[in-house]
């Protein structure tokens, strides 16, 4: 019994056992199963939630190529579903990684294949979210490609069998081609209004799972665009009815020349931010924008320069730049007036706040008190420029700034100015009634060996006209051995002189008033410092009953821009009678020449020229007082340095009766003529003027 119950207790015992083992074992396993179970759970909503926590990565990018197709494979971290676009020239395809940063080693891959050129991969984009974008460089005649996705990679595969394509014809219509593939639009993304693209032949796509909607831009179709600029985010359906839009206003820049890389674009609905950036990557420029830029623009163009697209944004949309050395800011109008508002008020207020500067500046050659004027307009409003004219002096008070600004304009107009030495010959003729004076004078060019003592013109800048030949004259003027004044060289003293009576010579002259008989002859020659041109003023008298002549040659020396006054008569004295007091003064009567030379910046010279002639006609008086006839002429004339001009034909005709008379039987008729005497005088004055400036140097 003992050894039954022990054996009872032993099969208890192992019957319990073997039951308990049986449900453990089972119990066991299926928390094995619930365990292994549970791990991926656990691993799926980890990778989940790191998806969600993090950005996924690009370690890499593979390169396989085989007789008909060229795969390549970008490695990533986790499933990532890639945005693509395709820009037709050049040929690129574009693929934006969201959420995605670029882990790879290099930049660039060269594949030299059929249809891929090379492969680049950049980090595009950092905040808000980061974007890492690979590009392809396509060949011009490449396939169709197809882009997969999976855990651990997005394969893209290009077809390298590539048939030569047709001559594109453009034609209105548009050509039969199949419509491009349309990725299925991500469950978060707000759909966006249907907008025109141009048809995709070269691009097939396949639809692949949606990613978590990470898009927050409008769709974009653009026909060119740089390798990194910002794509579109969502794929349209083509082609809708294009919105009408107004024709763009001229723009303030069209008179400008652009020469910026020719793009190709169609764009609709993209927003500023994303438009200059892509100006930023096609014109190599660094672009930053202020915060409050906001909007979209559409643009749609062929072959327009991107400088010129980039103006034509700023204007309509309102906006401006600003260059500060290599970098461009984008912002509106209104700010950038704003600030140069506030500039200007913090300029103004440093102006009042600085402290004043007191200088003293003597100056050499300038004018005090013209110089003032001057600096009036430079100094602010607090400062002053007082004129000390005992030293010639100018006492400048302002800001610093100013000071330095007022002392420079004063060393820029503070210097010598060049002085002109004037030669004015006054040659004046009378005749009486019985008397006969010649003056011939002409202008002839350098080109001619010699000149007549006629001078006949032959060259009209001061008068008459040209002839037909030159006149023959034998006569030597003052020199037998080189014949001066000749006509040719072979010159003989006994010659007659050549007074231009007769028919081959009339009409020649400037000045035609010949003598009756010449009995000689003055030769003056007057040219510039070139010799250009010769001018003789030859002056022949002939005198049957007495010699009247008179020449004047005075020379004076005035500086730039300072008039110089040459005067020649009488004063004569008048009494007059005021309140019971005899008192006596002066009137002029004279012949009066002011020259003023202005030296311009070629090197020649501008003359005011005024003649005045006074002269008393005692035969008209009151009380006593003679009447003054007064005869005025003002021109302006640009001489060169050493040139010539002439004033002539002046003509004064004076006729002055006089009789003396015994008093009481003068008066007698018939008889009176026995007791007086009339006496009868008649003159005619001619004054020519030639004026010779010579510069100083």
């Amino acid at each position: 019994m003992k050894n039954l119950a022990l054996i009872r207790v032993k099969g208890l015992t192992l019957a319990a056992l073997l039951f308990i083992l049986a449900f453990a074992v089972p119990r066991t396993d299926s928390a094995q199963d619930n365990s292994v179970g549970a791990g991926p759970s656990r691993d799926s909503s980890a990778a989940k939630a790191a998806e969600t926590s993090g950005p996924g990565a690009i370690t890499d990018i593979k390169i396989d190529p085989d007789a008909d197709n060229l795969t390549v494979t970008v490695m990533t971290d986790r499933l990532i579903a890639p945005q693509d676009f395709f820009v037709e020239d050049p040929a690129r395809l574009v693929l934006d990684f969201p959420n995605t940063r670029n882990k790879v080693s290099f930049t660039r891959l060269a594949v030299n294949a059929a249809a891929v050129k090379r492969v680049r991969v950049q980090q595009f984009q950092d905040i808000p979210s980061p974007i890492a974008r690979v590009v392809f460089d396509l060949e011009e005649t490449h396939g169709k490609h197809r882009i997969t996705s999976d855990a651990s990679s997005v394969r893209i595969v290009f077809d390298t069998d590539v048939p030569k394509p047709a001559p594109v014809v453009k034609s209105a219509v548009a050509p039969p081609a199949p419509a491009p593939e349309v990725r299925p639009t991500p469950a978060a993304a707000k759909p966006a209004p249907p907008l025109a693209v141009k048809p995709k032949p070269v691009v097939q796509e396949t639809p692949k799972p949606a990613p978590p909607a990470k898009a927050t831009l409008p769709t974009v179709r653009m026909a060119k665009a740089d390798d990194f600029s910002n794509p579109p985010r969502l794929p349209l359906e083509p082609p809708a009815p294009k919105n009408p839009a107004p024709p763009a206003p001229a723009v303030a820049s069209s008179h400008l020349r652009f020469s910026g890389q020719p793009l190709t674009l169609d764009l609709v609905e993209i927003p500023l931010i994303d438009f200059f950036r892509l100006m930023a990557e096609e014109g190599g420029i660094n672009i930053v924008l202020d915060p409050d830029i906001k909007g979209k623009i559409s643009i749609k163009g062929e072959k327009m320069p991107w400088d010129q697209i980039f103006e034509m944004a700023l204007v309509t949309n309102g906006l401006d730049k600003q260059i500060e050395g290599n970098l461009i800011r984008v912002t509106r109008k209104a700010t950038l007036q704003e600030e140069a508002q506030q500039r200007e008020a913090l300029k103004k207020a440093n102006l009042l706040a600085a402290d004043l500067e007191t200088r003293i500046r003597r100056l050499n050659y300038a004018k005090a008190d013209s110089l003032s004027e001057i600096l009036a307009d430079q100094k602010t409003a607090r400062g002053t420029v007082v004129v000390d004219e005992r030293t010639n002096a100018l006492i400048l008070t302002d800001i610093p700034e100013s000071v330095s600004r007022m002392i420079q304009l004063i060393d820029t107009l503070d210097t010598s100015q060049p002085q002109v030495e004037i030669e004015a010959r006054v040659v004046s003729a009378t005749r009486d009634f019985a008397r006969d004076i010649g003056i011939q004078f002409g202008f002839v060019g350098g080109n001619l060996q010699r000149v007549t003592v006629g001078g006949p013109n032959t060259f009209g800048t001061i008068g008459g006209t040209r002839p037909s030949a030159t006149p023959t004259s034998t006569f030597v003027a003052g020199n037998p051995v080189t014949g001066r004044g000749a006509a040719s060289d072979q010159a003989t003293e006994s010659a007659a002189v050549s007074t231009g009576t007769s028919s081959q010579n009339a009409g020649n002259y400037n000045v035609n008033l010949p003598a009756t008989k010449a009995f000689g002859g003055v030769g003056i020659s007057i040219g510039n410092i070139f010799d250009t041109f010769l001018l003789d003023a030859a002056i022949t008298a002939g005198e049957s009953k007495g010699l009247a002549k008179l020449i004047s040659q005075p020379k004076v020396t005035a500086q730039n821009n300072s008039p110089a006054v040459i005067t020649q008569g009488l004063r004569f004295p008048v009494q007059i009678i005021a309140n019971n007091t005899i008192s006596v003064q002066f009137q002029n009567a004279a012949l009066t020449l002011t020259v003023t030379p202005q030296i311009t910046y070629e090197g020649n010279i501008v003359l005011d020229l005024k003649v005045e002639n006074n002269t008393p006609d005692f035969g008209r008086h009151v009380n006593g007082i003679p009447s003054i006839r007064t005869s005025e002429s003002t021109t302006r004339v640009l001489v060169t340095d050493g040139g010539t001009t002439v004033i002539g034909g002046i003509l004064i005709d004076q006729e002055s009766d006089a009789q003396d008379k015994v008093p009481g039987l003068g008066s007698l008729p018939v008889i009176g003529n026995l007791f007086r005497r009339t006496a009868v005088s008649r003159s005619t004055q001619e004054v020519l003027f030639f004026v010779t400036p010579r510069i100083i140097k």
